[in-house]
């Protein structure tokens, strides 16, 4: 099978699910030993909440952790601005698939994009105050430089 996108991935991820709920991380980073845990408790304490998100930090290759993201709750005007949810976020799987699910169109903004779209069904969105989500730091980086350097030369007026 050919290659057909991040969205196109998730969406068969998402058919093959049978959890009532399903997490969005990436490969390389990492959950916190407590993670399902906290959104257990979380849940027990908010049965009808359909999305939760969690606090992060990076995690580079030594395992040494930096610059944490302590989220604010929910806000319906900032996210329309920034997702600051991101990662972990874990969502009940019948409202990403009566959302429509993923949109291809929308690669590499497609968690924003499908989590504005669930936040409007959604009958209780929590914020779980808690650093649970590793995100991997050097994995990346030097990818991420020559990205960043070829954007900023395409797209800068002062190049």
């Amino acid at each position: 099978p050919s290659n057909q996108g991040i969205s196109a991935a998730s969406n068969a991820a998402l058919a093959l699910a049978r959890g009532e709920f399903v997490a969005l991380l990436d490969h390389d980073d990492e959950l916190s030993p407590n993670a399902l845990y906290h959104f257990v408790d979380a849940l027990n304490q908010n049965p009808e909440a359909d999305i939760f998100y969690s606090d992060e930090d990076h995690l580079d290759e030594a395992g040494l952790r930096s610059d944490p993201f302590f989220k604010p709750d929910w806000s319906p005007d900032l996210i329309l601005a920034e997702n600051y949810v991101n990662h972990l976020m874990i969502f009940r799987r019948s409202l990403a698939v009566e959302a429509g699910g993923f949109r291809g169109n929308f690669d590499l903004s497609q968690d924003h994009d499908i989590l504005l779209r669930m936040s409007v069904k959604a009958r209780g969105i929590v914020h779980i105050a808690k650093i649970l989500y590793h995100w991997r730091t050097d994995v990346y980086r030097s990818e991420e430089r020559r990205v960043g350097k070829e954007c900023r030369s395409r797209w800068s007026p002062y190049h």
